[in-house]
């Protein structure tokens, strides 16, 4: 999806329910890698990831927003509680804690391994977008591994 139908449909949608008359706004975060959206509280700001909103159509990128937006209703100390869940039912978000296994969130091009002695690569649940140096790191609980980790790319894209 577009970024600007999705700024557009999120201040429509924000609108709809006086959140911009109350002072909210709106943003994409760059940052956000495997979180959809957040809503803040304190900044009165609700944000979506830069990239899914990229990689997703508007069932997913709209159903996000309501389901920030009913977050910015529900209030700060309710979570995906039953006053979160009601909003949800008025706004007309799914009242689902995670998103769709469907919703693609971001693939990672790289993922750590450890390199045993005989040369063999074990893939860790570790992803990431950059190399980093990894010479002196180490998995925790794990002592044989300094030395040993290596970026391999990602084969699951």
């Amino acid at each position: 999806m577009l970024h600007s139908e999705a700024r557009a449909m999120a201040l429509q949608e924000m609108d709809k329910w006086s959140l911009l008359e109350q002072g909210w706004k709106f943003s994409f975060n760059r940052r956000m890698k495997r979180t959809l959206g957040r809503c803040n509280h304190a900044k009165k700001l609700i944000e979506l990831g830069h990239d899914y909103v990229a990689d997703n159509g508007l069932p997913a990128v709209l159903d996000t927003i309501r389901h920030e937006i009913a977050h910015a209703k529900a209030g700060p100390h309710h979570g995906h509680d039953s006053v979160w869940k009601e909003w949800c039912g008025l706004i007309g978000a799914k009242p689902n804690q995670y998103a769709s296994t469907k919703d693609k969130v971001v693939d990672f091009p790289w993922r750590l391994a450890i390199r045993h002695a005989d040369g063999t690569l074990e893939p860790l649940n570790h992803f990431g977008f950059r190399r980093t140096n990894m010479a002196r790191k180490q998995v925790r609980g794990r002592p044989e591994t300094p030395g040993r980790l290596v970026w391999v790319k990602n084969e699951n894209n």
